[in-house]
């Protein structure tokens, strides 16, 4: 991320340059509330929309799954 001007007056923002899927792996759910796992779920649903198309299928393929696995994660929230 970068910080950028915000439109308000004296407040920055924050740009997000680069977007990585996160290891579903790697997280312990029961460690998170409904708003996090929705999170999680709103940032893969994101880089799936980003990244997708720049993708080949096998790769397109895997990460559709972990897409998957964050919004059924937060649907179980």
């Amino acid at each position: 991320m970068v910080v950028v001007a915000a439109p308000q007056a004296g407040f920055a923002g924050f740009d997000t340059i680069s977007r990585l899927p996160i290891d579903p792996k790697l997280i312990d759910w029961s460690r998170l509330d409904a708003r996090e796992r929705g999170w999680l779920a709103d940032y893969h649903r994101t880089v799936l929309a980003d990244v997708g198309p720049l993708l080949d299928s096998v790769p397109l393929e895997w990460l559709s799954g972990v897409a998957a696995a964050f919004a059924a994660a937060a649907d179980r929230a």
